[in-house]
């Protein structure tokens, strides 16, 4: 459970605190102190009665710890792994890693709690009876021999998510042989308890009891969603169970080498590969695993130095055989809070499997991870005392950080899907990279293309020249290409590595020719060889109706092409002729508010603000690329 910390081990099993359990512990001695005891045993010191209040509380969720180390112990008992035992607002949840598979071990693992509290009951009973009354110590024994009567009592209730509600599916299993049928009645019963204490609740409330209705009302809406929540874990499990991992495992999951920078782990494997997280390999063996959320935690502007070594998760990892099934694998991702599992025989890696894997063969549409597929039997301690008032969330913090410019376009364009920024934009020194964590994931600006983008590891949001565009991180846009390769002296210019700029025009008799100029950002030459592409924009960034034809015969732009090499900072360029007067029967032209020109051989276009009328439907005669040398 996210929030808890060990406190250590009892037979070898874990036992957890959450955070919560500290607000009902001093809660419960508050109430014990200022109102039961005082009353119970009047004439003691306020400090006596906070001792004994303190004392008291601790001792209720040692009988809890005790409730659940029995379902615990019998769960090992029948072969069951325990993975811990967590103390919590609400009182304990044992976290077995299965479910039972057969009815008689449900019985005993889930009959065994309530019995423990019962036998506690009447142990701290007969202690009462022996110490003297009234007095300090046998007011306490009394008080734990009645709350322990009650919290037997109240988890025998046939409804899930208490003990008697697993017993009755048990019983319900047996008789039918069908889990699926004693799950829904079981779940059905225990919505049916949560509504009666709604119901009863709204009566207390109305005549007064505002406390009381409210609290009623409250822990009958917790056991109706956990009803609910446990009908919808049997149905998911049902559609898992027999599914092969290696049905739906990754088999080409990509791979991270230890000396990869993150930088390129994010740009290569998470942008632009759509993986969120990889296995990091070293000599043939896995040796940890990397994932978005490991970057997230470095600042931006360390990720060209810092190798994935550094932050990854490093083995021993969890994994899974090929031959477990899907639900198998969910229960132990959502187990252990993992998003991903890689998938491993004979110490060999075969592939990963995720729960976006999962989400895809359900074709379900919302988180897995809000599913529990783990066994978590609750026992509602302030349930059954109506103690403890609920607590106001604290407020929440305001934001240290903002978004600016692209990255704030972004946002104001899809705030939900943004989320709340966590950091400030920071920058790569080496590239002029932008980076910003976020609530929801990671937003990205490169230099290198001018594309602001946002990603949760799974989804990309591109803001592009048409707009926002959506798509899988797998996936690419035809304009979004992926990151620029690595230059090589005297290839072919790339677009992430060219800037374009408007040099001049020449007009006359109703037509222009316009000299455009690619500059080579990179510090190596590279080649230019034909014909660029055009679009013609609106001030949406909409396309215009665009007629581009090459040469075109207008004798300005009529030379030929050839390759040309432009050096490092260098620049090469081209010219466009187009006619402003209107053609045959046109009674209008587009005008553009900026044109979008694609590079001979790339797919990627360098947007250019610039007003154009084009008649003739948009044409344009476009010219071959030129050294400068030539203009």
């Amino acid at each position: 459970m996210p929030g808890s910390f060990s406190i250590g081990k009892v037979a070898g099993i874990d036992i957890a605190i959450h955070y919560t359990w500290l607000f009902a512990v001093a809660l419960i001695a508050w109430s014990l102190a200022a109102g039961y005891y005082p009353t119970d045993v009047p004439g003691l010191g306020a400090t006596t009665y906070w001792l004994i209040g303190l004392l008291s509380a601790v001792l209720l969720f040692a009988s809890v710890l005790a409730h659940e180390l029995t379902h615990s112990l019998v769960a090992r008992m029948r072969s069951i792994r325990v993975d811990s035992i967590t103390l919590f607002i609400f009182g304990g949840v044992s976290n077995l890693a299965t479910e039972p598979t057969k009815p008689s071990d449900e019985f005993l693992i889930s009959v065994v709690g309530p019995v423990s509290s019962l036998v506690l009951a009447g142990v701290f009973w007969v202690i009462a009876q022996a110490l003297p009354e009234p007095g300090p110590a046998g007011a306490v024994a009394s008080y734990l021999a009645l709350v322990n009567l009650l919290l037997g009592a109240f988890n025998l209730i046939p409804g899930f998510p208490l003990d008697g509600g697993r017993v009755f599916r048990s019983l319900v299993w047996g008789a039918t042989g069908s889990l699926r049928r004693a799950t829904l009645l079981a779940s059905y019963s225990g919505q049916a308890f949560g509504w009666l204490l709604i119901l009863w609740g709204l009566l207390r409330l109305l005549t007064g009891d505002a406390f009381g209705g409210l609290w009623t009302a409250f822990i009958g809406w917790f056991l109706n969603g956990a009803a609910e929540s446990a009908r919808r874990d049997q149905s998911l499990d049902e559609s898992l169970r027999g599914v092969p991992v290696s049905r739906l495992m990754d088999a080409n999951p990509g791979q991270a080498a230890t000396n990869m920078s993150v930088r390129d782990f994010v740009f290569q494997d998470v942008m632009d590969a759509g993986h969120r997280a990889v296995p990091v390999m070293s000599d043939g063996q896995l040796v940890g695993i990397v994932s978005m959320t490991d970057a997230r935690r470095l600042p931006g502007e360390a990720w060209p130095s810092t190798s994935v070594e550094q932050i990854m998760t490093r083995a021993p990892l969890v994994t899974i055989s090929p031959e477990d099934d899907l639900a198998a694998a969910i229960r132990l991702m959502a187990q252990k809070g993992l998003h991903q599992l890689p998938v491993v025989e004979n110490g060999q890696l075969l592939g990963m499997i995720s729960r976006e894997d999962v989400l895809r063969f359900l074709q379900l549409r919302q988180e897995l991870g809000a599913h529990r597929v783990e066994r978590q039997a609750v026992r509602l301690v302030l349930a059954v005392v109506l103690l403890v008032s609920p607590v106001a969330s604290a407020a929440a913090q305001p934001a240290t950080c903002s978004f600016m410019l692209g990255f704030a376009a972004l946002y104001t364009a899809i705030p939900n899907i943004v989320g709340e920024c966590i950091t400030d934009e920071s920058h790569n020194p080496e590239n002029g990279d932008a980076l910003q964590s976020t609530t929801n994931g990671l937003l990205v600006w490169r230099k290198a293309d001018n594309l602001t983008a946002f990603t949760n590891g799974t989804q990309s949001w591109v803001d592009g020249p048409f707009g926002v565009e959506t798509r899988l991180d797998a996936q690419r846009f035809f304009y979004g290409l992926a990151i620029i390769p690595t230059p090589t002296a005297g290839d072919r210019c790339h677009a992430a590595g060219l800037a374009l700029a408007v040099v001049g025009s020449d007009a006359g008799a109703g037509n222009v020719v316009g000299t455009f100029r690619f500059t080579n950002q990179l510090d190596v030459s590279c080649t230019l060889f034909g014909f660029p592409g055009a679009q013609l924009l609106d001030a949406a960034g909409d396309a215009l109706p665009t007629n581009v034809v090459r040469g075109g015969g207008f004798s300005v732009i009529s030379a030929p092409p050839l390759t040309v090499a432009v050096p490092a900072h260098g620049s090469a360029h081209f010219l466009i002729h187009w006619e402003q007067v209107p053609v045959g029967g046109e009674t209008t032209c587009p005008v553009s508010a900026s044109l979008a020109v694609i590079a001979p051989d790339e797919f990627l276009p360098l947007n250019i603000p610039i007003n154009i009328r084009a008649c003739g439907g948009g044409r344009l005669d476009m010219g071959a690329v030129q050294p400068d040398s030539v203009a």
